[in-house]
């Protein structure tokens, strides 16, 4: 019997835009070359820019890491900021403070000689992305609640 060639069905999570998922693969072809690294590639014109190639992924899954995040951001449902009702405001302004504070205390923790360190660099690094990600959908909201405003042409 033949074999009919049916395009692979998405998982739900690769609802991701394409070229965030071509960047993943490209990443575990990355991995996979690391893997079966041999000096003959260093031969020939390793191009100077790049630093080692194991550090270029590490990169390259930082890149990823933030595109993902942006990714899953645009992909939230957010409400849009109501600007009009003071008391919705003054609730967004205290959790905008309360995200950039923790932000900024985890930053300022992971920027202490290390014996003087309270956090941990795994949960110092959670919070601050968290923090990001809550900034991130909040900034949204705004923008999407922001009145428009239209510049008149000519001056």
């Amino acid at each position: 019997m033949a074999r009919v060639h049916q395009r692979r069905l998405r998982r739900k999570e690769d609802a991701r835009p394409l070229p965030v998922r071509r960047l993943e693969a490209f990443i575990v072809a990355a991995d996979a070359l690391l893997e079966a690294w041999d000096p003959v590639l260093e031969r020939g014109g390793y191009p100077r820019y790049l630093r080692s190639f194991d550090e270029f992924i590490e990169d390259l899954k930082v890149w990823a890491g933030c595109v993902e995040e942006a990714a899953d951001v645009e992909l939230r449902d957010v409400e849009a900021l109501d600007f009009s009702d003071a008391k919705v405001v003054a609730q967004w302004l205290a959790v905008v403070d309360c995200a950039w504070q923790d932000a900024v205390g985890a930053g300022d923790d992971a920027t202490r000689a290390p014996g003087a360190r309270v956090l941990g660099r795994a949960t110092a690094r959670g919070q601050v992305l968290g923090a990001r990600q809550q900034l991130m959908c909040l900034m949204k909201a705004a923008r999407m609640g922001a009145p428009v405003v239209e510049v008149a042409k000519g001056g």
